[in-house]
């Protein structure tokens, strides 16, 4: 994968506000930054931009203000990622900071934030350990952390489902899939389903956020008002 830096601007020889006392030892500053991203087919894979880019001597770069945009096989932006900071490392990983935040392009399912994830630039992954926040068209899930590959994403350690109706699901280790072009939870993991009017467990789960159609599974126990 190749690297293609641009907008190079003059070194500062002050400290910047944005950096602490720790990193004001810097040895490049770039103002604007923009650097693009290839795949092993020459296709453009990630388009990163800051406002900031510092290079130290025995520490990762730090970029401020940046915002990382993934493109598809067909060259289409498939979803961007913001935060405050981020550290680039020479592996190609980019671990974002400070008010994450993952946004689909037009037509994605995809809207999450959390304080804290990493990319691989080379993988195409994300996985966060932090608290993460995902919207669905329906639903608000609150989780432990995340790991994203592809179209598949797991919603790791303990998960709460929170749909618009009121109703709340516990789980654990909740798996989105979008490869039909809309969300679908599964778990098979012990569930717990509470509404104003049902109080249900189970184990394992399938339930399609478009139309709230919800599946449990395995020695499923309710009461019902």
């Amino acid at each position: 994968m190749k690297g293609l830096p641009y907008s190079f601007e003059q070194l500062s020889v002050q400290k910047p506000d944005v950096l602490t006392d720790n990193e004001a030892a810097y040895v490049e500053k770039i103002d604007q930054f923009a650097l693009q991203e290839f795949d092993e087919n020459q296709r453009l894979s990630h388009f990163v931009k800051s406002d900031y880019y510092f290079n130290f001597k025995n520490t990762p770069a730090l970029l401020i203000e940046p915002k990382v945009s993934v493109y598809n096989e067909q060259g289409e932006i498939e979803y961007t990622l913001s935060s405050k900071r981020a550290n680039y490392f020479d592996s190609g990983e980019i671990k974002f900071q400070g008010k994450v935040k993952v946004k689909g392009a037009d037509g994605s399912n995809i809207n999450m934030n959390t304080p804290e994830l990493i990319v691989g630039t080379k993988s195409d992954e994300i996985a966060g350990n932090k608290q993460v926040t995902y919207l669905g068209e329906n639903t608000k899930i609150v989780a432990q952390g995340m790991h994203v590959q592809k179209e598949l994403m797991q919603m790791s350690g303990k998960v709460k489902v929170f749909q618009d109706s009121g109703s709340i699901i516990n789980t654990r280790d909740l798996f989105i899939d979008q490869s039909s072009g809309f969300d679908v939870y599964r778990t098979d993991e012990k569930i717990h389903y509470q509404s104003q009017l049902a109080d249900i467990k189970a184990t394992g789960m399938k339930y399609e956020d478009a139309n709230q159609k919800i599946r449990l599974t395995g020695g499923v126990v309710g009461f019902y008002e």
